[in-house]
């Protein structure tokens, strides 16, 4: 068969015809087959190269370049021989003419270059300028998708990047704007002015009409808006205004894009942002910020700090509008994917204020009656995360929530609440007592967690030694002994078992 097979496709090539479909599923077979000797791989390639000359406008020529990546995937030490026959395909396909073949090849190159370690195709600048304006659709975005992996200069990528997002087709613009997002971290951008002029494109592109544009835009936002921070002179204002945008993105339409909103959230550092806006992004109540915007506009008089001022009560007013509880919607979105989202950037966000870890606490509290079990589960893991940080202190009217998820249904559900419980802090001794008659009660109901409950009781007698002395100062004033009349033996009665069977399962260091 194999000899079958190469004999008629070099007589195809003989003849100047590109391959039938017939013979490359013929040529298929022998490639995936691991007992084809070498040679044949070997031969299969140097005429699927060739045929690649004579493929002109076939619709079996991206059949060709599969084939071909087949053989470098499967024939590790043919991939440098597919590489650099790619390469010289993609020359003469220039020369032919054939521009939107030539940047099917390159895509081609591309994969092969990421997944075999080849080295990186050292495009012509203006080359890759004009296969850019190609009038195909698909070359284009084949051409954005794989620019980074080409060899050309930061300079010219950001050109073409930022000229087709204007494109009039969406996915052609969504690639754009990853390339942009990209070459953020190149380092290489220090100019304010095309820093912010990129920053104002992908706000603008916020309001685009496709979900995955604006889903794109908001990754740029966060990208190219950390590095407007850092080179902009008003660091204070330029980092709120960033928070802002991302906030006023919260709220989309699109399930896509709010989460890609709360992930771009997640990410804002620590001095970017100022404490009342972090804060007001947890409350639509904007009373609080109403009196910093009259501050900033009694400030507007004033000579010297005039355009501050103004800029300041611009974005403060723009966050009220748009911004204000920001966190709120997200951790009461209907989609679990947004919720998770959200909870993950707060987690983020928890260090850069204590008071903005104190009110996250209190909104993720409330959430543990939330119906849906993914949402509880989403809040205890924040919850556990914030506590092993010392963020989380249970007041004593939040209890009978935290308490409600030990005794819950689902055995995912209280294995994550006990697993809060080993690291939270509990404010009040009563709050003490409760969890532990909570969990001696549900170890009733639930014996197959006994491991497991017996392990959060001794976390929470470590991890609260002072309230448990108490405890066990408590019981020991309740130990009745008796003394029968005819006889020297006496008996202890201990009215309250849970706190003895909590005796026995404190650490030794308490006593």
């Amino acid at each position: 068969m194999e000899q079958q097979v190469r004999s008629v496709c070099e007589l195809s090539l003989d003849a100047e015809k590109p391959l039938c479909l017939q013979f490359m599923a013929s040529m298929r077979s022998l490639i995936v087959n691991p007992h084809t000797s070498n040679s044949t791989i070997s031969s299969t390639l140097e005429i699927l190269i060739r045929s690649l000359q004579h493929a002109g406008d076939s619709p079996l020529r991206h059949h060709a370049l599969k084939l071909l990546d087949d053989i470098a995937s499967l024939r590790p030490s043919l991939s440098t021989a597919v590489f650099d026959g790619l390469r010289s395909s993609f020359y003469s396909s220039l020369s032919a003419g054939s521009s939107t073949f030539a940047s099917e090849i390159l895509a081609t190159l591309a994969s092969l270059s990421d997944k075999h370690g080849n080295p990186e195709i050292e495009l012509d600048d203006r080359i890759f300028v004009s296969l850019c304006f190609l009038p195909s659709v698909t070359g284009r975005l084949q051409l954005l998708t794989n620019a980074e992996r080409l060899g050309i200069g930061a300079s010219v990528l950001f050109t073409v990047f930022f000229g087709l997002t204007k494109d009039p087709y969406p996915y052609v613009r969504k690639a754009a704007l990853d390339g942009l997002a990209g070459l953020s971290r190149c380092n290489e951008f220090e100019d304010v002015g095309l820093i912010e002029g990129c920053f104002r494109r992908a706000v603008e592109l916020l309001r685009d009409a496709e979900d995955c544009v604006r889903s794109a835009a908001v990754r740029v936002v966060i990208e190219w808006g950390t590095m407007l921070f850092a080179a902009h002179k008003e660091k204070d204002t330029m980092g709120n205004v960033v928070f802002i945008q991302l906030c006023c993105v919260v709220r989309d339409m699109s399930v896509e894009v709010r989460v890609e909103a709360f992930k771009a959230l997640g990410k804002v550092t620590e001095s970017m942002v100022s404490e009342e806006i972090l804060l007001q992004s947890l409350s639509k109540i904007t009373g609080a910020l109403e009196k910093k915007i009259a501050q900033a506009k009694s400030s507007e008089g004033k000579k010297e700090n005039r355009s501050q001022a103004q800029l300041t009560s611009r974005v403060l007013q723009m966050f009220a509008s748009n911004g204000a509880g920001a966190f709120l919607h997200g951790l009461e979105d209907e989609f679990h994917e947004v919720v998770k989202s959200a909870c993950c950037s707060l987690r983020k966000l928890v260090h850069l204020s204590a008071e903005f870890a104190a009110q996250a606490s209190n909104l993720l509290i409330n959430m543990l009656n939330d119906h849906t079990v993914a949402v509880r589960l989403e809040a205890l893991e924040t919850l556990h995360y914030m506590a092993g940080h010392g963020f989380v202190n249970v007041q004593k009217e939040q209890m009978h929530m935290f308490l409600g998820t030990l005794a819950d249904k689902s055995d995912i559900i209280r294995y994550a609440a006990r697993r809060t419980f080993r690291s939270v802090k509990l404010s009040e001794v009563d709050c003490f007592r409760s969890s532990v008659s909570s969990l001696l009660k549900n170890l009733e109901v639930h014996p197959q967690d006994e491991a497991d409950t017996f392990s959060v009781l001794f976390h929470l007698g470590r991890n609260h030694g002072n309230f448990a002395s108490q405890v066990i100062n408590d019981v020991c004033d309740q130990v009745i002994i008796c003394f029968p009349p005819n006889n020297g033996t006496f008996f202890i009665c201990i009215p309250h078992s849970d706190f003895w069977q909590l005796l026995k399962m404190l650490p030794a260091h308490i006593f």
